[in-house]
């Protein structure tokens, strides 16, 4: 029995509409962080490459988004450059959150996916 499919989705079928950098950079300073997207692009691609897999294998689905949130906090407060306890974070992290489950912030490479 198939019990889930995965996709590669991100980098493979679309990608973020504006560069990470600059969408992390602008809503950290929305928040009172100052950031350059130069530099949170280069530690967002270093923070990727050495986080552990995207995956909780044993956590049950009410408790998985929990878990999916704190990795992308450690994320997000490596790109940006500052500790996990940064009262301003939590609230960064919500704002990036909404705005990447929004369509708008994402671009369908050409010939990968049909509007149909």
């Amino acid at each position: 029995m198939i019990r889930a499919v995965t996709f590669d989705a991100a980098g493979t079928l679309f990608a973020p509409r504006e560069p990470v950098g600059e969408t992390y950079a602008s809503t950290a300073r929305g928040h009172g962080m100052p950031a350059d997207a130069a530099g949170v692009d280069a530690r967002f691609r270093r923070a990727m490459r050495a986080a552990p897999p995207l995956a909780f294998p044993g956590i049950e689905a009410p408790q998985r988004l929990a878990f999916e949130r704190a990795w992308w906090t450690s994320i997000v407060a490596t790109a940006l450059g500052v500790p996990d306890a940064e009262p301003r974070l939590p609230p960064c992290v919500d704002t990036l959150f909404l705005r990447y489950a929004q369509a708008d912030a994402w671009s369908v490479f050409d010939g990968r996916l049909s509007a149909t």
